[in-house]
């Protein structure tokens, strides 16, 4: 199972870093974001497992509006994320979202109740001050107005996706997968209409038909990924879904660097490392640490009524 899950967490890896390429692509050959747009027609593909019977039985009242409340979350975040592709390259938006792990830790210790050692607070505490520092680096090369407010829409990205990933990891823990995506796509797809409709239409006159073309494969690969995020956090936990984030994000920063030709300085190479290292070392420096979750949880629960059991087996 753990060679099937990395496989997965790979797979992941490239499917997030091709998506990442043709939004770059998108925004730089054709001057295109129309970000509502492109997230209405990911959240269309993922509707459309909501027409498989299986996927509409069994849904309690709660879980139809916790999973579309944060449908309407998740369509933010990446509407945000997405942003931040128009006034920065590949790598600053790949290496700012490495925060997700030191800021999953935090929810995690207060929404999941999850401890961390020393190592990983300080891994934490030095992956933060490096993305400080890649910031203010990077807005002083030039246009900083603009760097500045794709750097910050990268951070907030982060912090949704922390948030996005920890509160799914809750509700997604006894729901079927295809199911949980579906009831999500519900909440993201209505408000994608929305804001489609408020903002974009009035530019497709003067958007080239390409762009519309790729919005097909791009949601199709978007749709793939969420799959595996679910799916993986399910089968696993946090942890797992983390390092494959990591692992993402210095794939996505090596293809902005050597593919797209994406210009940075080696300042800026150096600090961004040391965002990637200090994830590194928070999750190395203490597994058993961030493996405590809603699914461990569960599991000293499970472990209790063994304990119980076995002491009335002695009496």
């Amino acid at each position: 199972m753990k060679a099937k899950l990395f496989i997965l967490s790979q797979i992941l890896c490239i499917i997030s870093c091709a998506v990442g390429s043709i939004q770059q692509i998108i925004n730089i050959n054709f001057n295109t974001n129309l970000q509502f747009t492109m997230y209405f027609f990911f959240y269309s593909f993922q509707l459309c497992m909501f027409v498989i019977k299986q996927n509409r039985t069994d849904i309690t009242r709660k879980l139809f509006i916790q999973t579309f409340a944060l449908g309407l979350f998740d369509c933010c975040v990446n509407a945000c994320c997405a942003q931040a592709y128009a006034y920065v390259n590949m790598a600053n938006v790949s290496i700012l979202l490495c925060l997700v792990a030191p800021f999953s830790m935090i929810f995690g210790k207060f929404i999941l109740k999850a401890t961390y050692n020393f190592k990983q607070l300080a891994a934490a505490f030095v992956t933060i001050i490096f993305a400080i520092a890649f910031t203010l680096l990077d807005i002083s090369e030039g246009e900083s107005k603009n760097k500045l407010l794709g750097d910050s829409l990268a951070i907030i990205a982060a912090l949704g996706y922390s948030l996005d990933s920890t509160i799914s990891e809750i509700l997604s823990k006894n729901v079927p997968t295809q199911r949980y995506i579906s009831l999500m796509a519900i909440g993201g797809w209505s408000l994608s209409l929305i804001l489609m409709l408020s903002f974009n239409v009035k530019h497709f006159g003067s958007t080239p038909w390409q762009s519309f073309i790729l919005f097909i494969p791009l949601s199709i690969l978007q749709q793939c990924y969420q799959f595996l995020q679910i799916f993986i956090t399910q089968k696993s936990s946090a942890v797992t879904y983390n390092l494959s984030t990591l692992c993402t994000n210095f794939y996505s920063f090596a293809t902005a660097l050597f593919i797209l030709n994406s210009k940075m300085n080696f300042v800026q190479i150096i600090f961004g490392l040391g965002i990637v290292f200090g994830v590194a070392v928070f999750f190395v420096g203490g597994e058993n640490g961030a493996e405590v979750s809603v699914g461990r949880v569960k599991d000293d629960a499970e472990v209790e009524v063994a304990l119980t059991e076995s002491q009335l087996g002695e009496k």
